[in-house]
Formats: C-alpha cells, structure tokens, sequence
C-alpha cells in the first residue's frame, strides 16, 4: 500500500479529507498541518496531497520542489488559479477548491 502524505494546514479539513481517503481505500495516510511538518514527512510518503496556502505566510512551495527532487508524484489542491501558482506547483495535477474528491481519488489512483 502506498504511503499518502497529506498536507492541510486546516486541522478539521485534513482529518475530514484523511477519513475520506480512508474510506475509499487508501490506509496509509499521514498528515501534516504545517511547513516543517509536510517537509518532515516527505521521506515516508509515496505520493502527497498538497494545499499551496498554509497560512501564517507561508506555502507549500518548498514541500512540492523536496518531493519534485525526490521523484515523488504530488496533487495540488488550491483556491487559487493554476495561472497564479509557482512553477513547481505546475507540473503536478491541479484541483480547485472545494474539492471535487472522486477527481482526487482518480488522480491519486493515477498516480
């Protein structure tokens, strides 16, 4: 089973998001709810779920080039448009906020 990092600095919307990919099939999800986190977490993931805004200023940018170098698939889940985000943002599949979730389950299980 791969191993699916989810980064969401809303606490009750990643353990909401974490027991939906639960249900549909991913068991092994981890999350992180800050920047130190999600870069703590990237040697243990397989594939990542990754929101851009992580409040207090900060992104994700540096957690999406960490798991660019390391060659580890990642999904973008942004309210921003994909015409707005960083460069590293734009070589991974994009989804829009509110989160249509069977397309995120399609885009793991593509991954």
């Amino acid at each position: 089973m791969k191993r699916l990092l989810l980064v969401e600095d809303e606490a009750i919307i990643a353990f909401d998001l974490a027991e939906q990919l639960a249900t549909a099939g991913f068991e092994n999800v981890s999350i992180a709810t800050s920047l130190a986190a999600g870069l703590a977490q990237c040697d243990a993931c397989d594939v990542a779920v990754i929101d851009v805004n992580l409040g207090r200023g900060q992104t994700s940018e540096p957690i999406a080039a960490k798991l660019t170098t390391m060659g580890r698939p990642f999904v973008v889940v942004t309210g921003y448009g994909v015409d707005q985000l960083p460069d590293v943002f734009t070589t991974a599949p994009v989804l829009r906020k509110p989160l249509n979730f069977p397309l995120l389950v399609r885009e793991l299980n593509r991954l």
